[in-house]
């Protein structure tokens, strides 16, 4: 990895160029009176740079300026890498959903559908502000699953989720999957008598939600 980082600054002499990097030197004797700082900086750039295998490097002229480059050879991570004209398993099996979550709290759906678009290409998410009207959106709206907050106003996610059970015909079979804070044994087993197939912790990771999503859809 190379990092420059250029400045148009007073510049280093030649002979000053390596003791820069020493601390408490700032290049001229007059540049803290006039700019200010420590002399720190470098030193200690160059110091963690020199703790991974790599180092610190700077170019100069005075009065025009000054280019610092910094070089760390990583190693690359092969099982890691993910060709960019290829997706993750897990996101080519999940392409495309539409997604139906009833959640009150604005800020709670925002990260939800950020989440949501970032994992899922081609993702479509149409948001209940509680369960009556999850409810309703379900029997009118064709959707993949349901994203159901347990806790909400008018109908709550428990609530919503037997009435959605108590509907005729293969919109009652939906996968819900509940989103909560509570994730003692006790609400996860009434969530299960509600009738969801799943559920997600409250501040969920995005993996979290991703292999929720998987062990009801794949």
């Amino acid at each position: 990895m190379r990092v420059s980082v250029a400045d148009t600054g007073i510049g280093v002499a030649p002979d000053r160029r390596d003791a820069i990097f020493e601390e408490f030197d700032q290049g001229q004797g007059s540049t803290a009176f006039k700019y200010g700082g420590t002399g720190l900086g470098l030193s200690i750039s160059r110091r963690l740079a020199q703790m991974q295998g790599g180092d610190i490097t700077v170019e100069s002229e005075i009065g025009q300026g000054s280019t610092f480059m910094v070089s760390i050879p990583y190693a690359l991570a092969k099982t890691d890498v993910v060709r960019a004209d290829h997706d993750p398993p897990q996101r080519t099996a999940l392409r495309d959903l539409r997604i139906l979550l009833a959640e009150d709290n604005d800020f709670n759906a925002m990260v939800a559908q950020d989440e949501l678009a970032d994992a899922i290409p081609g993702v479509l998410v149409d948001v209940a502000v509680n369960g009556r009207i999850a409810v309703e959106m379900l029997q009118t709206n064709d959707y993949h699953l349901v994203l159901m907050d347990v806790q909400m106003p008018e109908m709550n996610g428990h609530d919503a989720t037997r009435a959605i059970r108590a509907l005729v015909g293969p919109k009652s079979r939906i996968p819900i999957i509940a989103m909560t804070a509570n994730v003692l044994k006790e609400e996860v087993d009434r969530c299960k008598e509600s009738g969801m197939d799943g559920y997600v912790p409250k501040p969920f990771k995005r993996e979290e939600l991703v292999d929720a999503l998987n062990a009801v859809l794949v």
